[in-house]
C-alpha cells in the first residue's frame, strides 16, 4: 500500500511547478505593451537618442543627456538643430552656420515621451507583417497620429491608425495609416549611448541677433 505522505508529495510537486510557471509568465509579461515599456524606460533613463527617418530621406533625432535636449531635423534643403540647455534654447541653422538664442523652452523637450505616454490608455491590437522582406511583430493603435511628420496633408486623427513594429523588443518602424491618403513609414532607432557632441554648437558658428526696429 502506498504511503499517503508520499502520494501527497508526488501530487504536490507538479502543482508547485505549475504555480511557478504561472508566476514566471505573469512577471515576464507584466508592464503592458511593448510601447508602454519603451515609454517607461525613456522616462526613467538619463540619456537616450530616438532617431526617425522617412522614405524621402527626411531625418529627425531627439536626444537627451544630463538634463539637456537636442532636436535635430535634416532634410534635403536644410538641417536645423534645436538645443535646450542651461535654461536657454539655441536654434542652429547649419547651412548658414549661425544660431539664435531664446530665453525659453521653445522646443518641446519631452515630445517623444509625451506622445508615447498618450498611448498608455489605448488598447493595442497585435499582428505580424513583413517590411523589406523581414517579418516584424506590431502593435496597432486606433485614433492616434502623433508620429506623422508630413505637414502637407490634413488627416482625421480619429480615423487614423499607428503601427509600431518590433524586432524582438527593439522598436524598428512606426507607420501612420490614415483613412484617406498615403501611409507614412518611419525607420526608427533607439539607443542609449548618446554622444556629447550633439549638444555643442560648432565653434565656427556665429550668433545671429535680432535687430530692434
Amino acid at each position: 500500500m502506498l504511503n499517503k505522505k508520499k502520494v501527497a508529495i508526488v501530487i504536490a510537486i507538479p502543482i508547485i511547478i505549475i504555480l511557478l510557471l504561472v508566476v514566471i509568465f505573469v512577471v515576464n509579461n507584466s508592464g503592458g505593451s511593448k510601447v508602454n515599456k519603451i515609454y517607461d524606460k525613456l522616462s526613467k533613463v538619463q540619456s537616450y537618442l530616438f532617431e526617425m527617418k522617412d522614405t524621402s530621406g527626411y531625418e529627425i533625432g531627439i536626444a537627451k543627456k544630463d538634463g539637456a535636449t537636442c532636436i535635430d531635423m535634416n532634410s534635403d534643403n536644410e538641417r536645423v538643430t534645436t538645443l535646450v540647455k542651461d535654461n536657454a534654447t539655441y536654434v542652429i541653422s547649419h547651412s548658414q552656420k549661425e544660431y539664435r538664442v531664446y530665453n525659453a523652452d521653445v522646443a518641446g523637450e519631452t515630445v517623444i515621451t509625451d506622445m508615447l505616454g498618450n498611448l498608455k490608455n489605448f488598447k493595442a491590437t497585435t499582428g505580424k507583417e513583413k517590411i523589406n522582406g523581414k517579418s516584424y511583430e506590431y502593435e496597432e493603435y486606433d485614433g492616434f497620429a502623433g508620429f506623422m511628420t508630413s505637414t502637407s496633408i490634413e488627416i482625421d486623427e480619429e480615423n487614423t491608425k499607428t503601427r509600431f513594429y518590433f524586432n524582438g523588443n527593439n522598436l524598428a518602424y512606426i507607420e501612420t495609416i490614415p483613412q484617406e491618403g498615403d501611409k507614412e513609414l518611419l525607420e526608427v532607432k533607439v539607443s542609449f549611448d548618446v554622444p556629447s557632441e550633439l549638444f555643442e554648437i560648432p565653434s565656427d558658428y556665429e550668433e545671429k541677433k535680432d535687430t530692434a526696429y
